[in-house]
Formats: structure tokens, sequence, C-alpha cells
């Protein structure tokens, strides 16, 4: 593969995987708060890295592929000390270390599996063996694939099947798993019996902190985007866009759809899709629910996807930056439309546990989560 297909295919699966991720963000937070009890910064990541990688293994496998009159056929390589002997070939005349082509080939397939191994055993607990028997089934199928010209796709095999590779990449896996292994035991040696401990119990109530509600931010604008994308995108596909005003009407119906969504979240339980897929809850003030939840939807989520949808992206980016703003100012991470509104946010395991809640600190948790829920006549009579 020269450079500039290894580059296209890196920029295909960075893309690919780019696009994926956002597609499961939503669903993945919800999952991680519920089963882990909140994110970690490494778990986050090594995800990311995982989607990212499996593109990347699918496009240098595939990628790129010939066109209908480029296609020309190989055949398979069995000797699996033919590399060896293609690189001492080399080597014996003159080529260096460095230049020898057959080494770089057999280098680059070490370093490629790698991260499998790495990921197998930071992310899903699996050793050596498993790395092993793991890395030689993807660079089988990977193998396979190429033999047999994408599994049917093409007349005849585009690439070579080298049995070679097979024990490269599976030696990069092993590696892989080897050296994630000296980076969790470095880990756990200097933070201590902490390190690679789970989060916790995920029933337990956890600090409402800025971290939280902007992860809770970040869904929402994200579900608002898909919501309106699956609007547009079967008419776009199915190609039906006649005209400005089929194209206005779609908008229209995309961010109807949004809005309508996070409005069913808000006026039934104060809090947005956001907040409730990281485990938040709304605790209302002095204001009845039938004024503060209209009053939160229009200033918050609801407020910036008329906006936007209206056109005015430079209005709906300034109350979004707004409400961001004072939430990472106010000590109680409220947002300006809560602060309207005169809603609080608590986890909502305070509020569904068997924790009770005393002033704003959870009884028997260290994490303040949020303030008491009053009765009635206790809301009138309490300022915020």
């Amino acid at each position: 593969m020269s450079l500039e297909a290894a580059l296209n295919a890196a920029s295909l699966a960075l893309s690919a995987g780019a696009v994926t991720i956002v597609l499961l963000v939503v669903p993945f937070v919800i999952a991680s708060y519920r089963r882990r009890g909140g994110l970690t910064f490494w778990r986050t990541a090594g995800w990311i890295a995982t989607v990212v990688y499996a593109f990347a293994i699918w496009t240098y496998t595939i990628l790129p592929l010939p066109g209908p009159d480029d296609v020309w056929c190989v055949g398979a390589i069995l000797d699996p000390l033919g590399s060896v002997r293609g690189a001492l070939h080399y080597g014996s005349e003159g080529t260096s270390f460095l230049r020898n082509p057959v080494l770089q080939e057999m280098a680059l397939n070490v370093v490629f599996f790698v991260p499998l191994g790495f990921l197998l055993r930071s992310m899903f607990r699996r050793g050596v063996a498993a790395a092993a028997i793991i890395g030689f089934g993807v660079s089988l199928l990977v193998e396979t694939t190429q033999l047999t010209g994408v599994w049917g796709l093409l007349p005849c095999a585009h690439r070579f099947f080298d049995v070679t590779d097979l024990a490269t990449n599976t030696t990069g896996a092993v590696l892989g798993s080897l050296l994630a292994g000296m980076v969790v035991r470095s880990e756990t040696a200097s933070l201590g019996p902490a390190a690679g401990r789970a989060t916790g119990d995920p029933t337990l109530p956890r600090p409402v902190t800025a971290g939280r509600r902007l992860i809770g931010g970040l869904v929402d604008l994200i579900a608002a985007e898909l919501l309106a994308g699956a609007v547009r995108l079967p008419v776009i596909l199915g190609g039906a866009l006649s005209g400005a005003t089929t194209m206005e009407a779609v908008a229209i119906t995309g961010t109807v759809l949004a809005f309508a969504v996070q409005a069913a979240f808000v006026l039934a339980t104060g809090a947005t899709v956001g907040e409730r897929a990281v485990l938040l809850r709304a605790v209302p003030g002095r204001l009845d629910a039938w004024i503060a939840r209209p009053l939160r939807l229009l200033v918050g989520i609801g407020g910036c996807i008329l906006l936007s949808g209206a056109g005015l992206d430079l209005a709906a980016s300034l109350l979004a930056l707004a409400n961001a703003a004072t939430m990472l100012l106010t000590p109680s991470r409220r947002s300006g439309a809560q602060l309207i509104s005169d809603l609080r946010v608590v986890d909502a395991r305070a509020i569904e546990g068997s924790h009770t809640v005393e002033g704003s600190r959870v009884e028997g948790s260290s994490a303040e989560v949020g303030p008491a829920v009053p009765g009635r006549r206790g809301r009138r009579d309490r300022r915020p």
C-alpha cells in the first residue's frame, strides 16, 4: 500500500469512527451511568479508540478497491519462511535494515496489531492467551477477506494471502497485551489500591459536577441534531427534495420533532433528555411545576432548538453559552434556565434510592447532590 493510500485509509477510518461515535454517544452515556455509575476518562477514551481501530482494520484490509478495469489477480503465499528469505535476499544485496522493504512490511504488520492486544487487556481484561487467539482470528479474517476478493465483491483476490502475516499480526497482538499488562501494573503501583477499581456502587448518589452537567448538555445537543437528521436523511436519500419549499418543510419537521421530544421530558419531569441520561432529576422550588417547567424549556434547550430552527443560529449559540456559563459559575450547577424557573438538579439515586436527603447532602455519602425535596408549604416559604 502506498503512502497516499495509507493516509486515505486512515482518514476514512477516522471519519467513519467519528460518525459512529456521535451516533453512539447517547446510548453509551445512558449505559455507562446505569451500569458503572458514571463516566471515566480512560474508559471513554478506550471505547473511542476501539471504534476507530475497528474501522482502521476494515479500511486497511479492503481499501483501496480497484476499479473494474484495474483488477489484477494475485495468489496465496503459503511458505511461512518466504518473507524471511525475502528479507535476507535484500540484506545480501547490501540493503540496510531500515530500507529493507520486506522487514518494513513485517514490522508494520506487527505494529498494526499492537493496539488490538492492548485494548483487549486494558478494556476487556483479556490476557495474553486471549490476545494470541483473537489476534490470529482477526488476522485470518483479514487474509481470507483479501483471498476471496472481499467475499466475492471482486472477481478475484486483489491482495496476497500471506501466512507470514498471520504470524506477525498475532505477534503484534501478544506484544500489545504484554505492554498493556506493564502499563496497568505501573498505574496500580503509582495510584495504590484504588487504581483499576471500578467506579463504585452504581446505585449510590454521585456529586452534581460541572463535567456531569456538560455531558448532559452535550447529549441534549447531539440528541436534537440526530432527531432532526432522522427526518432529513430519508428524504435526502430518497431523492425527494424537489425544491426550496420541500427542504424548508423537512427542516421545520425536524425542528418540531426535536423540540417535541425535549418538551415531553421537560414538561413531564422538569429534566431534559441529557440530564436524565446522566441520572439527574429536577426538584421544584417556589414556582409551581406548571409554570417552572415550560419556563425552563423555553429559556433552555427548547429555546435553543427553536432559535436554531428559525435560522437564528447566533442567538441559539448565545443562549446555550449563557446557560452553560451560569451552570459553571453557580455552586449549585444550575443553568440560567433553571435559575429563572427555580428548578434544582439532584442525583436521581438520592431520590429513587433508600438514601435520606438532608439539606444539600445525602446522608451516608460525602457527595453533595442537591437540596432536599421540601413539601409544598416549605417550598413557598424557603428562598433559593
